[in-house]
């Protein structure tokens, strides 16, 4: 088996450090993984970018990484540029990890105005993440991680 880069893509009000956990756990898997890179998607993080899509998000990354045919995990929003990339890039990514990808209309208790009324600020907190990933995974809320890493590596 080739080692594979990965490609991490946040949600929305979210950025690359999201990542963190899942990095270090899979970084010790060289033998699968030639690389993690989570980057903070434009318009997040310090960069202010008017009128993103998902496609000029997706023009973005197929400049940095097309070229390596990453593996390509995307979490929320993130999923759906992840879509995107599978859709617009010349060459296709080498797979696509959709979580919590969020294909049909948000609503209820799980959009941001659900999370705000509740009084959850949409961040990168213990809090916020046990709610938004609710029924999500097989396993209860705080094994999402291990969960994720195990289906990876899989």
């Amino acid at each position: 088996m080739t080692a594979r880069p990965i490609l991490c893509l946040h949600g929305a009000f979210l950025t690359g450090h999201i990542f963190t956990p899942l990095s270090t756990a899979l970084a010790k898997h060289t033998d699968i993984i030639s690389q993690i890179d989570c980057p903070t998607l434009l318009g997040h993080g310090k960069d202010h970018v008017a009128d993103l899509t998902f496609a000029k998000q997706a023009a973005w990354l197929e400049q940095i990484y097309a070229a390596e045919r990453p593996i390509i995990l995307g979490h929320s929003m993130g999923a759906g540029i992840a879509l995107q990339c599978a859709l617009d890039w010349n060459e296709c990514p080498a797979a696509l990890i959709l979580c919590g990808a969020g294909l049909g209309t948000p609503s209820g208790s799980n959009t941001t105005a659900g999370f705000l009324a509740r009084g959850i600020k949409p961040e990168c907190s213990p809090e916020f993440i046990t709610q938004m990933t609710k029924g999500w995974f097989a396993q209860p809320d705080h094994h999402a991680i291990p969960a994720l890493c195990q289906q990876l590596l899989a």
